[in-house]
């Protein structure tokens, strides 16, 4: 069996924040979760005697401290806790995050270097996109969200497993996790996130405007609505522009404008979904 690792996110969480409190998104209730036999290796995993934020159950892994025959503690090698997913809850292609909440215990002080990381496994596909949950904060109840979209192939998801990196993970170490409020999120709606100009001036014979932004939505692909305004809030012109799902730097055709104020806004129409950036247009210095 080969597994799919994927990378955890701050900007991600922000993103379904957002998204969820506009009514854009559906969630996949996991709330059995915590209930299922989790299995554990070099660790433990037991009934968590916490509620969760949502006030759902928990459940705990401990990673102890594992000592050799002479005493000492011993460097433990591959530290985890894995869980069958039951198959009404396997269609992970189908959804765009998995988002469950973690309480962390930890008897060392560097948090920033907690080596926790995520890994689900499918039948045959293996991708690398893993990073270790730095988002996670000592006695306190974190979002922790996984971006599912970069799935190269939708394929079911067998099992889940909360594993500890062993390069960051020492004899000493003492690790206590409690876990709760599981669901998968998939966006219903095209809408963007992390917008922002690359650049907050342009030339007045440049006619193009870079952007970077991430589009998230039900498809591959779609037609996003832009707006240029000028300053005093006048629509200037609107634009049509094709994008791919994710994450890009994107050049804006915005034909020839005067020097002056302006405002690009992407979802110009919608408030819930609406962004907006500033920009200036100078006069150019190789215009005649």
């Amino acid at each position: 069996m080969k597994q799919l690792l994927f990378g955890l996110s701050l900007v991600c969480a922000a993103v379904l924040a957002a998204a969820g409190s506009s009514g854009l998104t559906e969630e996949l209730d996991l709330k059995t979760f915590p209930s299922l036999k989790w299995r554990g290796a070099v660790a433990s995993a037991s009934p968590g005697t916490m509620r969760s934020p949502l006030g759902g159950k928990t459940v705990t892994f401990t990673y102890p401290i594992i000592y050799d025959a002479s005493g000492k503690p011993a460097k433990t090698s591959w530290p985890r806790c894995t869980v069958t997913v039951p198959p009404q809850y396997q269609n992970w292609g189908a959804y765009d995050f998995l988002e469950f909440s973690v309480y962390t215990t930890f008897n060392r002080s560097d948090e920033e270097y907690l080596p926790v990381s995520l890994s689900c496994s499918s039948a045959k596909t293996r991708q690398n996109l893993a990073m270790d949950i730095r988002t996670l904060r000592q006695n306190e109840w974190v979002k922790v969200v996984v971006p599912l979209r970069k799935m190269a192939k939708k394929e079911p998801i067998k099992s889940m497993q909360i594993h500890l990196n062993a390069r960051r993970y020492f004899p000493n170490d003492k690790l206590v996790l409690h876990l709760g409020d599981f669901k998968l999120v998939r966006i219903t709606q095209w809408q963007v996130s992390a917008f922002k100009m690359t650049a907050p001036a342009i030339f007045s014979d440049r006619q193009t405007l870079p952007l970077a932004f991430e589009l998230l939505g039900p498809g591959e692909e779609s037609k996003v609505p832009f707006r240029i305004t000028d300053k005093s809030g006048k629509k200037v012109r609107d634009i049509q522009l094709p994008c791919k799902r994710g994450f890009a730097y994107r050049t804006l055709e915005i034909g020839a404008l005067a020097p002056g104020d302006y405002i690009v806004s992407v979802f110009p129409d919608d408030e819930k979904r609406q962004h907006s950036a500033a920009f200036k247009v100078i006069p150019s210095p190789w215009k005649k």
